[in-house]
């Protein structure tokens, strides 16, 4: 593999926006063993409009622990494309590895607000809620979720959850 990255390097420097080689470069590194992460922060860095490009890029970020760096580069996904729901997922995703509750409830709303018939996504605002020990925010979604999810019974289970929660909370306090 470290051949096919010479060549691949040699074929950047002189088309430096060849998404193709670029694409190519990161599988050489990652099979040769290698952290393309630098490959991949190029490829987003040259073309801030891909979304798909930024969105490899801060997966990226997250998985080798740059969470914040995973947040700035979300947020600029999501200001350059408002309704991508998976943008807003992985926000909130990275927003509660790093124990930012309060963000990563803001990110589940907004993609709740994309797509208000998704009960689960209300089921996990609520778990948000209960691990910020807000319980009327917590109970609030739960009854969103019953009222979405009505097949299945999980919103009267989060709804369970949230008294349950809080009732420990309570007795623990």
């Amino acid at each position: 593999y470290d051949d096919q990255i010479i060549v691949l390097r040699k074929i950047l420097k002189v088309d430096d926006t060849n998404d193709v080689a670029q694409s190519e470069l990161a599988v050489a590194f990652e099979n040769s063993g290698k952290n393309p992460l630098e490959v991949y922060e190029k490829r987003y860095m040259d073309n801030l409009d891909n979304i798909s490009y930024g969105l490899d890029y801060s997966e990226r970020l997250m998985n080798s622990d740059r969470l914040e760096e995973s947040k700035s580069v979300l947020r600029n996904i999501i200001l350059k494309n408002p309704n991508s729901k998976l943008a807003y997922r992985k926000l909130a995703e990275a927003c509660l590895l790093v124990d930012d509750l309060e963000n990563a409830a803001k990110a589940y709303e907004s993609l709740f607000k994309i797509d208000p018939r998704d009960g689960k996504i209300s089921i996990l605002i609520s778990d948000v809620y209960i691990d910020n020990q807000d319980f009327g925010k917590a109970l609030r979604w739960a009854d969103k979720a019953i009222s979405l999810v009505k097949n299945d019974g999980s919103g009267y289970g989060q709804k369970g959850k949230v008294y349950y929660k809080a009732w420990d909370n309570f007795r623990q306090n």
